[in-house]
């Protein structure tokens, strides 16, 4: 989403549908992490950033997609439930 344009409804459903992915791998995981939940101030952070700018133009259809992603120089970007992950607490 470029500065100024209003998100699409793609965008809006494929960011709803990262949220739940990370919901269920929190729920997955739960007994090997020690974590039921996540702390909602950071769900809600990880809602708000708009990964489509963070890849190339290119993977930008896959910017919500729970698994890192190339972002150029042999780098990735994180998979979205790691972040949330790594910053709540137990």
């Amino acid at each position: 989403m470029e500065k100024g344009t209003a998100m699409t409804f793609v965008e809006i459903d494929d960011r709803a549908l990262m949220l739940r992915d990370i919901e269920q791998e929190v729920a997955l995981t739960r007994h090997e992490t020690g974590k039921a939940a996540l702390d909602p101030r950071v769900m809600a952070a990880v809602a708000n950033v708009p990964r489509e700018r963070f890849v190339p133009q290119m993977d930008r259809h896959r910017a919500f997609d729970n698994g890192p992603l190339p972002i150029g120089c042999g780098q990735t970007i994180s998979q979205p439930y790691i972040v949330p992950f790594t910053r709540s607490s137990a």
